[in-house]
């Protein structure tokens, strides 16, 4: 019994200094914590109205025409290429009828072997059709591309066209040669001038075409003929002309009849001759370099960078090196980690590359203030050191085509809402409390 009542003295005197705990007021409290505190940054959605930005206006861009003999219908291009911008140019070279080259029909008399008739296109004046010149303006897409240095074309595709009486092209007896021009001068030849020389060519009958030039053309070009040449060495010059023209031949030889065929024959060369070229030009490209893409409005404009708050200014809102008030430069000294949020929302195709700076950039040491680099679309986070974020802190940002790489210039959206460029930005740093009160 005796040690029953020991065990309970016990337990007594545990619970009085139980209860005694909360009554109990330390002289020191250390505090430890890590939070995350999130940064607001104002409005930097705003920076989308800072960038002046061209290659946006090539995106919504058509090409001017302007015809010099051949007839042109331009097309907003909506085919094989998807959702890139693209047209479609026809250009009719020839609609010439060929009836008018047959001869006189001799007599079939009795006993008497007719010789075979020959036909000889060109002393009727139909052939060859020679030196005939159709061209189109390339100034206002040209224009564009020629502020981004090292942006060049990646295909442009034409098409030979050509139909016809099928005896006409028998054993690649029409032949076509087709050479560009500088449609401003036409003295100054074009390096690779000749896209075509004395090419045998077969019929193909053209693709369908809309009613008017007000409608997109929504189909393919398949089959495409056999006879095509690319024009992105021409417009990939350094030097393009702001209007290409093209000089061509197309060449009938001569045919020969059998009596008996005659008949055939004369109704075969009603069909006329038509020869039409199909440009396409789709807005894909390459960059053979790395190319600058934004420059700062009422700013330097060879600095070609945009930047949250005003040059100088602090993104913190400090407003001295030793400024000591207000809880951000509180957070600013127990960082730990701080992580600049950049969300670049592309909705052109553009592909490359933009460099996140703590300060304005330095064009001769791109290297200086540097935090990082991202890619040109998504969301990415370039973290900052305690160092990087000394008085006065900014953040800028360069945009770049990259070196090497390829992209596609989509067509804009229907939807108002959707910006073809959009850059937002935001902060969130990592403290470390590890405080003694």
């Amino acid at each position: 019994m005796s040690a029953r009542l020991v065990f309970r003295g016990q337990c007594l005197v545990v619970s009085i200094l139980f209860l005694a705990c909360p009554l109990y007021i330390p002289e020191k409290v250390q505090i430890k914590t890590e939070p995350a505190i999130y940064l607001p940054l104002g409005t930097p959605n705003s920076l989308q109205n800072h960038m002046d930005f061209s290659i946006n206006d090539l995106a919504n861009s058509k090409p001017a025409l302007s015809a010099s003999g051949g007839a042109l219908a331009l097309y907003d291009y909506q085919g094989e290429y998807g959702d890139t911008r693209a047209f479609i140019i026809k250009m009719k070279l020839a609609d010439i009828p060929l009836e008018t080259a047959l001869p006189p029909i001799p007599p079939a008399l009795p006993g008497v072997t007719v010789p075979d008739i020959e036909i000889d296109f060109a002393k009727t004046g139909i052939s060859p059709i020679a030196d005939t010149q159709a061209g189109f303006e390339l100034g206002e897409i040209l224009g564009i591309l020629g502020k981004y240095d090292g942006l060049q074309f990646r295909s442009i595709p034409v098409y030979f066209y050509i139909s016809g009486p099928d005896c006409i092209f028998e054993n690649g007896n029409v032949t076509v040669s087709i050479k560009a021009l500088d449609g401003d001068n036409h003295s100054v030849p074009l390096e690779g001038a000749d896209l075509l020389s004395g090419r045998a060519v077969t019929p193909q009958a053209l693709p369908v075409f809309p009613d008017s030039e007000d409608l997109p053309m929504t189909g393919s070009l398949s089959p495409k003929p056999g006879t095509s040449f690319d024009l992105k060495d021409i417009l990939n010059q350094d030097n393009p002309p702001g209007k290409l023209d093209f000089q061509y031949e197309i060449n009938i030889g001569k045919i020969t009849v059998k009596y008996d065929d005659l008949a055939a024959i004369e109704e075969d060369l009603k069909t006329p001759l038509s020869a039409v070229l199909v440009i396409t030009i789709p807005f894909q490209f390459n960059a053979v370099k790395d190319i600058p893409i934004l420059s700062e409005k009422n700013a330097d404009p060879d600095l070609k960078a945009i930047h949250l708050v005003e040059d100088g200014k602090d993104l913190f809102g400090r407003v001295s090196a030793d400024d000591k008030n207000g809880s951000v430069q509180e957070i600013l000294e127990r960082m730990q980690s701080l992580i600049i949020h950049v969300n670049i929302e592309n909705n052109l195709g553009l592909a490359g590359y933009a460099p996140i700076y703590r300060a304005k950039p330095d064009p001769g040491n791109p290297e200086e203030n540097l935090l990082g680099k991202i890619n040109l679309s998504g969301l990415s986070g370039v973290p900052v050191s305690r160092a990087n974020s000394d008085y006065p802190f900014n953040v800028w940002v360069e945009m770049y085509f990259g070196e090497g790489q390829g992209f596609d210039i989509k067509r804009p959206s229907k939807d108002p809402s959707v910006i073809p460029l959009k850059l937002s930005l935001a902060v969130t740093a990592k403290t470390r409390i590890n405080e003694t009160f």
